[in-house]
C-alpha cells in the first residue's frame, strides 16, 4: 500500500499530522522498515522534526527497532535532536533498554554530554530512575564525567541519592572510585 500510496502524495510525504506526526515517523515508532524505507525513496525527510521535536530516529530509537535506526541514521538524521527539549535518541533507547540501539546511536556521534534544557545529561535522567541497571552501566562506560551539574547545581550522584535509587547510587560510587584511582 505505501509502495502504491508514495509516489502518488509525495507533496504530503512531509506533513505533520496526528501523534507521530510525518508518515516517516509513524513508520519508524512501529518498526516498518520497508515503509519507511519507501517513503524516504519518495522524499520522506528523515531529519523532520515532528510534534515537539519528535524525529523518525527518536520514535525508533525508543521502540528499539534496529534496522530502521540504521537506515534514518544512513539517510542523514541526527542522533542529538531532542524530543521537547528534554529527551535523545540515545536517551530513549538506554531507558527502554536497547543498548545495540545505543551502540548505534553513539557510533554516529550521539553525544553523551548533550543537555536538555534542564542542564540534565543521559546520566542525569537516568539516575532519576526508570532505566534498568544494565542501561546506566552502559552509560558508564561511554566514559560520561559523573561530576557534571545540571541546572540546579546537582549531579547524577545526587539525583539518585534523591530519588532512593540505591544500585544506581552503589554503581556511580563504584565508577567514581575506579576513575579516581
Amino acid at each position: 500500500m505505501v509502495e502504491w500510496l508514495a509516489p502518488i502524495n509525495r507533496t504530503r510525504l512531509n506533513d505533520c499530522v496526528g501523534y507521530y506526526g510525518a508518515p516517516l515517523t509513524a513508520a519508524s515508532a512501529k518498526g516498518h522498515y520497508s515503509a519507511a524505507n519507501i517513503l524516504i525513496q519518495n522524499g520522506a525527510n528523515p531529519a523532520l522534526d515532528g510534534p515537539e521535536g519528535r524525529t523518525a530516529l527518536y520514535a525508533a530509537s525508543e521502540n528499539g527497532h534496529l534496522y530502521v535506526v540504521k537506515l534514518l541514521l544512513r539517510q542523514g538524521a541526527s542522533p542529538n535532536t531532542l524530543f521537547m527539549r528534554q529527551y535523545s535518541p540515545l536517551g530513549q533507547a538506554l531507558r527502554n533498554g536497547y543498548l545495540e540501539v545505543a551502540q548505534l546511536l553513539l557510533q554516529h556521534r550521539a553525544q553523551v554530554y548533550q543537555e536538555n534544557s534542564l542542564g540534565e545529561t543521559v546520566l542525569h535522567q537516568a539516575s532519576n530512575g526508570g532505566y534498568n541497571l544494565e542501561s546506566v552501566r552502559f552509560l558508564l562506560q561511554c566514559g560520561p564525567y559523573t561530576g557534571r551539574k545540571d541546572n540546579r547545581g546537582r549531579t547524577a550522584l545526587d539525583i539518585a541519592r534523591e530519588s532512593g535509587q540505591e544500585e544506581i547510587v552503589q554503581l556511580l560510587l563504584e565508577h567514581d572510585a575506579k576513575t579516581m584511582h
